[in-house]
């Protein structure tokens, strides 16, 4: 009797052994004991075996959706951390953190951690993505430091060629800094997100953009000279950024998609964006002996890699920001390769404002005021990603927007687990549409980029719009609205939908809810 129960004991243990326990993060879609937000940053993801999917691969896109989870935290924290601030008369921490917050794909963070868990039971993978907050606050401080260190020897390798004569290396070196800055933008804004003592971070990482806000000075007034190419238009400035890209590398028979610069960090576009876009484009082929193409708005399939819809034969993609200054309109502009988004070449340039203004076109949108008090609005109390990823393109991608009169906007979307998909259209005018509510997702779709039955077309009113998209494991509870027009407009304002929005999470702690914007500009043709 003994030795039978001594046998049933040894098959339990080895029992447990053999099967892993479900651990609390993949329970609680990403919170776990052993990480608390204080101390960690964290990203969760999962992915079901199906459809002709194996376990091998669902664990591999269970680890890329976590990465991504927790990449589109920080940009959400750091797009909150900027918003809130800085303020109107001190633009340089916008600036600074611009390129790092316009596109997730170009983030890259190290340091990180990865847990996962298969449950054989589902056929589910699940994925926990985690950074140390003081490791990772170390790491950057370290990487910033070298940075700089790097940058000052460039400065200084160009302006001993400069003082020698040799104005062909002199201008590698100075131009070889911009992607150093991009770089280095990229440091200070993980540095200020690993942080949990915000406010004192941000303003020591403000002292140190003052100081290298001297050394991009420098820089440019040193390009300036050695190019010797005055920009008296547009026309002369989209020049000068494909000449400054053009020699920073040797990029032969280059396919490139360029976007529509916008306005600071407000991804808001303009009639001189779309303008500059065609200009660019010329200048481009005819400089860089690049070739532009445009975006397959008609195709019915999407190729999404990263944060951009890829036309399938460009490899790169040249996108930028403008940001109005004493001295007059500072333009960033930054050539991205398509397959992993990394930033291989920069260029900077400031422009005067009468100079610019000759092409007679607003670098605003026309509502631009209303558009960008909503835009704050959005920023306040908005919930960090949680377990459940919402990710929404458009035919256009995801940043950089403008859509002429006549065109059409088809949505996709991309959701790691069922649920019910609400999008909010913001139109120009203030007025705000419920275009798509308690469509389902389901099981058979997740994971996947799947477009939403609804095509939309570009009209009156123009000028900045915004798309938002909610996804909820349960249903949405009916909003009021009201037929204007063929689009059924809220009821409600700004302010208590937002409010209503994001506490219906907390009706039952098992919902999930994720919410995530688009921003557009729209023009006449």
């Amino acid at each position: 009797m003994c030795t039978i129960l001594k046998i049933v004991l040894l098959v339990q243990c080895f029992s447990g052994l053999a099967v892993a326990q479900k651990p609390d993060w993949a329970k609680e879609y990403g919170k776990s004991a052993a990480h608390p937000e204080q101390l960690y940053l964290t990203g969760f993801g999962m992915h079901k075996v199906m459809g002709g999917i194996d376990r091998a691969t669902s664990l591999r896109k269970a680890t890329e959706s976590a990465r991504g989870n927790l990449i589109q935290s920080v940009r959400v924290s750091l797009q909150s951390t900027s918003g809130t601030m800085v303020e109107e008369r001190n633009q340089r921490i916008s600036s600074y953190f611009s390129s790092t917050t316009q596109a997730t794909s170009s983030m890259e963070i190290q340091g990180l951690e990865l847990e996962t868990f298969y449950d054989d039971d589902e056929e589910m993978s699940y994925a926990l993505a985690v950074a140390s907050r003081e490791h990772l606050a170390g790491l950057y401080k370290e990487k910033e430091s070298k940075l700089r260190r790097d940058i000052h020897q460039r400065l200084e390798a160009g302006k001993g060629y400069e003082d020698q004569g040799q104005k062909t290396k002199a201008l590698d070196e100075y131009l070889a800094c911009y992607p150093l800055f991009r770089r280095l933008e990229e440091a200070q804004a993980i540095l200020l997100a690993a942080t949990t003592r915000r406010m004192i971070a941000f303003a020591e990482i403000e002292k140190e953009v003052s100081k290298d806000e001297v050394d991009e000075s420098a820089v440019r007034e040193a390009v300036r000279r050695l190019i010797e190419k005055p920009l008296a238009s547009a026309e002369d400035l989209a020049w000068y950024l494909a000449y400054c890209l053009k020699e920073q590398m040797n990029l032969k028979d280059a396919v490139v998609l360029v976007t529509p610069f916008t306005y600071r960090d407000t991804k808001m576009g303009s009639p001189f964006s779309r303008f500059f876009k065609q200009v660019l484009e010329t200048r481009v082929a005819e400089v860089a002996r690049w070739t532009p193409v445009q975006q397959d708005q008609k195709s019915r399939s999407l190729e999404v890699v990263g944060d951009t819809v890829r036309p399938l034969q460009a490899d790169y993609v040249l996108r930028g920001t403008y940001w109005e200054r004493e001295a007059g309109v500072k333009f960033i502009s930054t050539l991205q390769r398509i397959f992993d988004g990394k930033t291989i070449g920069s260029a900077e340039a400031v422009i005067d404002t009468v100079n610019l203004g000759k092409s007679g076109l607003s670098i605003k949108p026309q509502n631009f005021e209303a558009a960008f008090s909503d835009q704050k609005q959005f920023g306040k109390d908005e919930v960090l990603p949680g377990g459940l990823s919402l990710e929404v393109w458009t035919n256009k991608g995801t940043d950089d927007l403008v859509f002429s009169k006549g065109e059409r906007m088809q949505a996709y979307v991309r959701v790691n687990m069922p649920c019910y998909i609400r999008f909010i259209y913001h139109l120009a005018d203030g007025k705000r549409a419920l275009l798509v509510d308690n469509h389902y997702v389901d099981q058979s779709k997740v994971n996947q980029v799947y477009p939403i039955p609804e095509e939309f077309e570009c009209d009156e009113p123009f000028g900045a719009e915004f798309l938002q998209a909610f996804a909820r494991t349960e249903e949405f509870e009916p909003i009021q609205t009201k037929e204007v027009e063929g689009y059924k407009i809220l009821q409600e304002d700004l302010e208590r939908f937002l409010a209503s929005q994001r506490g219906m999470k907390k009706v039952k702690q098992e919902t999930l809810q994720a919410e995530t914007r688009l921003v557009m500009t729209t023009v006449e043709e």
